[in-house]
Parts: C-alpha cells; structure tokens; sequence
C-alpha cells in the first residue's frame, strides 16, 4: 500500500489527480480516508484538525454515500450530484465516498454517470467495493480502479473460530469479513453452503441442476442469495488460482482447462448482475450449469 500512497501522493503535487476512482479491496475504505486527508489537507497527522474531522465524519467537505436498505439509491446520487454543484465549505474542493459501490442500483449508477462524463471541478468522487465485477461495465470504463488490500480477511479468524464450522469452511469465510453478522445468523448452514457450491461444479449437469432446486431454501433471504452469488464469485477466482499452481482456501479443486474456467467466471458474473437486478433465483442458477 506504501507505494500506492506515494503514487497518489504524485499525483496530488504534480496536479494530475482523476476525478474519480475505485478502489477495490477490503481497505478500499480507510485508503479512501487517508485520500481525502491529502487532497483536502495535504498531511495525515494525528495533531491535524482537518484530519481528525474526516477520521470522525465532521468534515464539512467529506461526504460518506452508502447503502439505505440493500441498495444506493437514486436520490442519493442526485443529492451528491446537488452538492458536487455547491462551493466547498472550506475552500479546497469537495470529496465524496461512495462505499460499496457495487450496491448502487440500476438507476443510481446511471445517474452517477453524468457526473463521471462531465466532472466538476475540485470536486472527488472515491468509490470503494470489494466486489467490483458487480458494477456496470459504462461504470468501470470511466473510472480508474486500483486494489487495495487483500481479499483474505485474517482479523476475523477469531470470529470464526467462535462457530461450530469446519476448519475448510471457516478458511472460505475469512475473505467474507463485511458478512460476519450473516455468517453469525446463519452459522447451522454454513458448512452446507460450501459444500454444496464446491459441488455444483463437479456433479454432472443433470445432477447440478436438480440440485440448486433446492438453493432457494438454502438461501432463503435475498442478503442470503446476493451471498451465494459472492461465494460463486469466490469459487470461480479459486479456479483460476489453481490453475495458475496457487493455494486456495477451496482446498482440493477440479482441474479444468483455461476457456472452461473463464467461462464459468463470466456465468458468474452474470449470474451476481441479474441477481442484483432482481432476476429469478433459481432459474439464473440453472443458466450458469446451463453454460458452464
């Protein structure tokens, strides 16, 4: 992360900071803070009253977006767009901080776009996800995305060992460190969760598609569901990990040439945006074995 910071640092000397960006990690959020402090105040110091203010949420120039419900809404992302067209209460610009961006609906993400096609001037837009594949392509083309952080959450290990899961189950889940309320509520499923995913593409399609039959009562609520897309999307970046001769937490994978892998990741990925828009569980499932 060192030295994405002194690239940004760069960029804020030199006077060629973007717009807008994405970050994409489990730090996305605090890298997006220590952002605002630079752009705003130029230092990250603990004696700095600005950079307290954005630490806290008190900054009049720093405004956090973030779902209401399930989803970023579309009023939410005109009220931005309302205030990115006022003057900054301090004077050196305005950032906003759209977290979990992949939750934006159709309409929000839409409406953002106007924004991201004619930018404001002194004014930031940091937008922060751990599941970037979610967002509209329109979205990604007009920002640049970084990583930031690992995808495997360790500081959760402790949560999950206070579970009655299997080790395997539990090394899956450390990378879901947003999800520990839902992995707490549903702790008697979770191993069945795994199990059936890892099966879903080693069972023939016949028997995959009797079997998610039953995933809509296995994931009962949609936070449920969106989770089982994630999971998927989990499974499919092991795939290509194992591929490449690198350890995953799915333990034990079958091995599949490099355009059947590819086409999975992209069914998946479909499979998550039609969820995301409200498309019929079960039958969006049985396209992806349909096209695996």
């Amino acid at each position: 992360m060192n030295e994405l910071k002194r690239l940004f640092e760069k960029q804020i000397s030199e006077n060629t900071l973007r717009h807008a960006y994405l970050f994409a990690g489990v730090d996305s959020v605090s890298f997006s803070r220590w952002l605002s402090k630079k752009i705003l105040c130029g230092c990250d110091n603990a004696e700095c009253i600005t950079c307290n203010r954005i630490s806290n949420n008190n900054h009049p120039d720093v405004f956090f977006i973030e779902p209401e419900g399930q989803y970023i809404k579309v009023d939410q992302i005109r009220e931005l767009l309302n205030q990115g067209a006022l003057k900054s209460y301090e004077g050196n610009g305005q950032v906003f901080i759209i977290r979990h961006a992949d939750k934006m609906n159709p309409q929000a993400a839409n409406s953002l776009l106007k924004f991201l096609e004619e930018p404001k001037p002194n004014v930031n837009i940091l937008m922060t996800t751990e599941h970037k594949e979610l967002l509209l392509d329109t979205i990604l083309s007009r920002v640049q995305t970084f990583n930031v952080g690992s995808t495997v959450i360790s500081s959760i290990a402790g949560d999950l060992d206070t579970l009655n899961i299997q080790l395997s189950t539990a090394a899956v889940l450390s990378e879901f460190a947003s999800e520990l309320a839902l992995l707490k509520e549903c702790e008697e499923k979770l191993d069945q969760w795994i199990a059936v995913v890892k099966d879903l593409f080693t069972q023939s399609p016949a028997a995959a598609l009797i079997s998610v039959q039953s995933w809509d009562k296995l994931f009962e609520t949609k936070d449920q569901k969106l989770f089982s897309s994630r999971l998927l999307q989990s499974y499919g970046k092991a795939l290509l990990a194992h591929k490449k001769g690198d350890a995953t937490a799915w333990g034990s994978l079958p091995n599949m040439d490099w355009q059947q892998i590819l086409q999975i990741n992209r069914t998946i990925n479909e499979f998550s945006k039609n969820l995301y828009s409200n498309g019929h569980y079960v039958s969006q499932l049985e396209l992806v074995i349909r096209n695996k």
